[in-house]
């Protein structure tokens, strides 16, 4: 018998009538890559028969047309019969209901705790492995979660998350984290928000924990969202994404932001990008500035809508970077115009993502918890930081660079694991970014939704001046003003004489930007 046939099966003497063999399933060896099966049957020194086949596979032949083992005509094949052969299991990442090592060691981990539990599922993902567990009668689910560290500690791992209660199960979530960590990339993913036409504002959060999904939430239905986490946790690389997100389906006429960054080096990249309404705010003071015009903004935009309902504005978006730092420092200045913000902005377009590193009881406040029901949090230090951003423990139980858990309107945590945003993706996109708007040979001014609002004040390390409205409005005679001079430099330095470009250069409002280029076109 040759390597990989299952052996030889001699046939009776050779004479009339017809003999037949078949290969039962249950004589395959082991699981193989090669389906077929080198078949010999032998008629004393005669080969009749010699070929790969299927198992399963009923053979019949000819006797009358068989030959000796000398002759050189083909034996004759009367039949194949094929029959149905059942597929061999595909060992993936999916859900498996096998008790392995690892699970076999939770239960003796759990048994050692008094604590009887059977593992009933599995499922691997990129980040975690999470068992589906059935506790025995008389076992609380509490008691589980209070040995959480203990059990991490027996199973080697960094931390384990215990749920209680998941939508549709009656089992008890324990999530571990794996030994070898799953990284993705925000191009990766990015695929996704073409199949998201519907959505007005996407926001691509990362993978679930299986990593079968991609998750994209539409901030527009949120419409505001508070993000938490310490250092480490991959907070900026969240928001990165998320200004990915955005900018990559919304273009600068459909979607302004306003970026503030107190710390002044996590952004700088983005600071050339079209859609940015006003230069990176770096300053507490501006900071406070820019919230009283979107608290403005939002007013008009009212009145407008009052007096023609039909009226579209762009989105605004307003992104704060440790949120914390600056209430504070502006605590009461702060808190009222994020307030009046949450309560009132959605319909008027303007929508709040707020970051803080401390999600304590003096930073988010009674106010902003109650107006903001969408927050994500990463992993913070301890339960109390849970407890304050999702109004429940488990985020101090998260492994850091980008898992997270997402609390929505319908009140149940999602785990989800954010992609990584490199440094070059990011260059890459806003090149793109930039391309594109100066390959636009029409801009968007009639549709420009900054008609009478005031321009808030630039950061005082921005060479750009800051312009008072007050000052300005109302003057007939463009050309004498102080910033006339600067208009021209930046028309002779740039080659464009547009309303938006010098709008985002000079701080002005549009109204005043029709003014001053007449001026420049009778100089």
């Amino acid at each position: 018998m040759s390597d990989g046939s299952y052996g030889n099966w001699p046939m009776g003497p050779t004479g009339s009538g017809t003999d037949v063999v078949t290969l039962g399933d249950d004589s395959q060896p082991g699981h193989g890559t090669n389906p077929y099966v080198n078949v010999t049957v032998t008629d004393g020194a005669a080969t009749l028969y010699s070929q790969p086949t299927m198992p399963g596979t009923n053979i019949q032949i000819d006797c009358d047309a068989t030959q000796s083992l000398n002759s050189k005509h083909p034996v004759d094949i009367i039949r194949r019969e094929p029959t149905v052969i059942t597929p061999m299991p595909v060992f993936n990442t999916g859900v498996q209901y096998a008790q392995d090592t690892s699970a076999k060691q939770l239960t003796d981990c759990l048994q050692h705790f008094d604590i009887r539990a059977t593992v009933v599922g599995k499922e691997v993902g990129p980040v975690i492995t999470r068992y589906e567990i059935n506790l025995a009668n008389g076992i609380k689910s509490s008691a589980l979660c209070n040995l959480h560290k203990e059990i991490a500690r027996s199973m080697r791992v960094q931390d384990v998350r215990i749920v209680e209660v998941s939508p549709g199960k009656q089992s008890v979530g324990v999530e571990l984290g794996n030994d070898q960590r799953e990284f993705f990339s925000f191009t990766d993913l990015k695929y996704k928000l073409d199949q998201c036409s519907d959505m007005q504002l996407p926001l691509l959060l990362g993978k679930n924990t299986t990593g079968s999904d991609v998750k994209i939430v539409d901030l527009h239905d949120m419409p505001h969202l508070l993000v938490a986490g310490s250092t480490q946790s991959g907070k900026t690389n969240l928001l990165q994404s998320m200004l990915m997100s955005l900018t990559y389906q919304l273009s600068a006429s459909e979607l302004k932001i306003i970026l503030v960054d107190v710390k002044r080096l996590a952004f700088t990249q983005w600071k050339n990008i079209p859609h940015l309404l006003h230069p990176i705010v770096t300053d507490g003071d501006a900071a406070i500035s820019a919230l009283n015009w979107c608290v403005d903004e939002m007013n008009r935009r009212y009145e407008l809508m009052e007096h023609d309902p039909s009226h579209v504005f762009a989105k605004l978006i307003v992104l704060i970077d440790e949120f914390g730092d600056l209430i504070m420092t502006h605590k009461i200045e702060v808190e009222t115009a994020v307030t009046r913000l949450a309560q009132k902005a959605r319909q008027s377009g303007i929508h709040l993502i707020l970051s803080t590193q401390r999600p304590t009881a003096d930073i988010i406040t009674g106010h902003i918890k109650t107006n903001i029901s969408t927050r994500i949090a990463l992993s913070v230090p301890d339960k109390i930081n849970s407890r304050m951003i999702l109004d429940s423990q488990g985020a101090e139980t998260l492994l850091g660079q980008g898992d997270m858990l997402l609390k929505s309107s319908d009140r149940y945590l999602e785990r989800l694991h954010a992609p990584f945003v490199s440094d070059e993706e990011i260059k890459d996109h806003v090149a793109m970014l930039m391309g594109h708007y100066e390959n636009e040979s029409v801009r968007s001014n009639d549709n420009d939704i900054y008609d009478n609002a005031t321009v808030f004040p630039a950061s005082p390390i921005s060479n750009i001046t800051a312009i008072d409205f007050k000052k300005h409005h109302g003057s007939k005679d463009v050309s004498r003003d102080e910033v006339f001079d600067e208009a021209i430099e930046f028309v002779k330095q740039t080659g464009k004489a547009s309303t938006s470009s010098i709008q985002r250069r000079l701080l002005f409002l549009r109204v005043m930007m029709g003014g001053v280029l007449c001026s420049l076109n009778h100089q």
